[in-house]
């Protein structure tokens, strides 16, 4: 009797499984243009992501398909605002604009453009996709490469909120590396001559100098916050 036939892990067969489908997913995405192969490709996405999730794969894994899987939403984005440039998809949060065609004796209108739901595809699908044309693919990669690094899970919804916090304040990255480098700045002019004052008048004249800058900096505040509000400053 012959010796039975060794048997690779199923773990190792699921993981192989998953890193072709994903594959396909990846390719289906970059090349999709027409509406049904951008729900195809993110049908796809949805079921590679929950065969990660179903079998219970490495983090890595099921992160990567995230990360298809968001990748797949933002081409939902992408198609359906160059449909909506060309005039093929309605505006208006995707409902049908009827256009008058002006004749008073052949008052009429005509449906030009199509909606979402003609197209199967999802307001809430479509509203995130645009949302994360704010990312680029290779961005999204990286969030969810960064995530399994810091041991965590990476999701569409989770990369959305992030993308909606950013642009309700787009500035606050900018205005916290500034503050940084200022305030770099100072601590290593103090610590460049600090050694350098020995007495106590020169102690007396760096004081004033600080307390000089920190009214410069209220009376900058001041009109930072005026322009916030909307009202004009004068010189």
């Amino acid at each position: 009797m012959g010796k039975p036939a060794k048997s690779r892990p199923t773990s190792a067969i699921t993981a192989a499984t998953i890193e072709r489908t994903q594959a396909q997913v990846e390719h289906a995405i970059a090349t999709a243009f027409e509406p049904e192969e951008v729900l195809k490709a993110y049908e796809m996405s949805a079921a590679c992501k929950l065969l990660a999730k179903q079998v219970d794969a490495s983090r890595a894994i099921q992160n990567k398909c995230a990360a298809s899987h968001t990748k797949a939403v933002r081409k939902v984005g992408e198609v359906t605002q160059r449909l909506r440039k060309e005039g093929v998809l309605a505006k208006h949060g995707g409902r049908r604009v009827k256009i008058d065609s002006g004749d008073d004796d052949q008052a009429s209108s005509s449906e030009s453009t199509m909606t979402l739901s003609e197209l199967g595809i999802s307001k809430d699908i479509a509203a995130a996709g645009v949302k994360l044309l704010a990312l680029s693919n290779e961005e999204i990669e990286a969030k969810a490469a960064e995530a399994t690094e810091h041991g965590k899970d990476f999701s569409c919804k989770r990369c959305v909120a992030e993308v909606r916090m950013a642009s309700a304040d787009p500035m606050k990255k900018v205005d916290k590396e500034a503050h940084e480098e200022i305030a770099d700045a100072i601590k290593n002019a103090v610590t460049k001559f600090a050694g350098k004052l020995t007495t106590k008048g020169q102690f007396d004249y760096v004081r004033s100098r600080v307390e000089s800058l920190l009214h410069f900096l209220h009376v900058m505040e001041s009109e930072c916050g005026n322009r916030g509000n909307g009202e004009e400053t004068t010189a």
